[in-house]
């Protein structure tokens, strides 16, 4: 009697093998255990493992290994005619949301030119002459100042310019007042030598009057 699997077909299924009895229990769970650490994890095994979000390119190994239904059609009594097809699962999105660059500024509405009272307008006319008038005088004050301080330096410089011509011109009278002695003395010996030379020029002409005589 053979066992017809509903999820494969019919010239996929291979006789099928009499259910282990208690007796060799040990050996059934050994065995199915090695079956599911092996196959259990394949692609698209029963469905309930879902495809990878990327496409991965199939090998070579992957397309030489023989359909998983060979083996499913050993033990046919194991799967569960009852339960239902398995389901895809569906990978819903996460919407992610945008956070703004910049805060939003709340803009008010644009306020009108503000006049002020004419009465206040005059007072702060009013002011503002005084203040340039006090400018003025302050810079007025402040030029005339620095006149009389240019004025006094150009005259500082004038007396220290006449003080020094003054003691060069005492020096100068100094000498010429030695000089002025020593000529002096020099006149008067000048004047002795000429009397005594016109005494001398007397007596010659005395002795000569007395020697004609």
């Amino acid at each position: 009697m053979t066992h017809q699997n509903p999820f494969y077909p019919t010239q996929a299924i291979a006789p099928t093998q009499p259910t282990p009895t208690m007796t060799n229990q040990e050996e059934f769970h050994q065995l199915y255990t090695d079956w599911l650490s092996q196959d259990m994890f394949k692609p698209d095994l029963f469905g309930f493992i879902s495809p990878p979000l990327t496409a991965s390119p199939v090998s070579e190994n992957e397309s030489s290994l023989p359909p998983s239904c060979d083996f499913i059609s050993l033990f046919p009594d194991m799967i569960d005619t009852h339960l239902p097809p398995p389901q895809p699962v569906q990978i819903q999105p996460v919407k992610r949301r945008l956070a703004p660059l910049m805060p939003k500024t709340a803009i008010g509405p644009c306020p009108g030119p503000f006049n002020p009272p004419p009465v206040k307008r005059k007072g702060v006319e009013a002011g503002d002459e005084v203040a340039v008038k006090r400018q003025k005088n302050t810079d007025a004050a402040r030029r005339s100042r620095m006149k009389k301080i240019l004025k006094m330096e150009h005259l500082e410089d004038q007396v220290k310019e006449l003080t020094f011509e003054n003691s060069r011109l005492t020096t100068r009278v100094a000498v010429l007042e030695s000089e002025k002695g020593t000529l002096s003395l020099k006149e008067q010996s000048l004047e002795d030598r000429i009397r005594v030379l016109e005494s001398q020029l007397s007596e010659a002409h005395r002795a000569l009057a007395i020697v004609r005589s």
